[in-house]
């Protein structure tokens, strides 16, 4: 499995109205991992977060993986199991420093790798990825 683009994230924001009367969208509905199939997306996953703003695809080191930005909840790091074909949970990063991220870039210095979360209501956040071998 390759997280690729034949993928899609649909946003938390469904358009099925709460109430007949009420035509504001319901924010019940999870974010959607989808597949086009030729000929209509087929679901593959349903991903556990509130507040969902911002789906973000990123390769660092061999893994694949994808951030799921939260205004409301912390936002998810996930990794793609190959074996599963599915994100999984890595890690959270949230309040107080990631607030409102909107953006999420991958940088590559002098051999180290570092995440950029550009964040709506407050500063950018820097974090670094280390890689822990926790076979031994």
């Amino acid at each position: 499995g390759s997280f690729g683009t034949d993928r899609l994230l649909l946003p938390s924001c469904s358009t099925a109205p709460r109430d007949p009367r009420d035509p504001r969208p319901s924010l019940a509905t999870p974010p959607q991992v989808m597949r086009w199939d030729g000929s209509m997306f087929r679901l593959l996953q349903q991903l556990p977060s509130r507040g969902a703003h911002v789906f973000q695809p990123l390769l660092i080191a061999r893994d694949q993986l994808a951030i799921l930005g939260s205004d409301f909840a912390f936002s998810q790091v996930l990794r793609l199991e190959p074996d599963k074909g599915l994100l999984e949970p890595l890690q959270e990063l949230g309040p107080p420093a990631l607030v409102a991220p909107r953006a999420f870039a991958h940088i590559t210095m002098a051999g180290r790798r570092f995440l950029f979360a550009a964040c709506f209501k407050g500063p950018t956040q820097i974090y670094q990825h280390h890689e822990i071998d926790l076979s031994a």
